[in-house]
């Protein structure tokens, strides 16, 4: 969990009732674990039919695309303005 935790930069209650971590109340908790589903068909299968990649074993994870943020960046960052 201290992964996870680092890589969306939240504590264990983003998704965890404290005092009731076996509650199934809290809707990050269902999408983290859709998230995981995700990655894991990333990993198993999407990145295999990518060809020329340079490694032998590419995966991702939650860290790739949220960078210890809620919510991943969609789009990049507009350009910083001149001053």
């Amino acid at each position: 969990m201290n992964g996870w935790t680092k890589a969306l930069g939240v504590k264990c209650n983003h998704c965890h009732t404290l005092g009731a971590w076996e509650k199934e109340d809290e809707p990050a908790k269902q999408i983290a674990r859709d998230m995981v589903a995700l990655t894991s068909r990333i990993n198993g299968e999407s990145l295999k039919e990518i060809k020329n990649l340079k490694s032998e074993r590419p995966s991702i994870s939650c860290y790739t695309c949220h960078r210890g943020a809620v919510k991943p960046e969609t789009a990049p960052a507009p350009p910083a303005q001149p001053q």
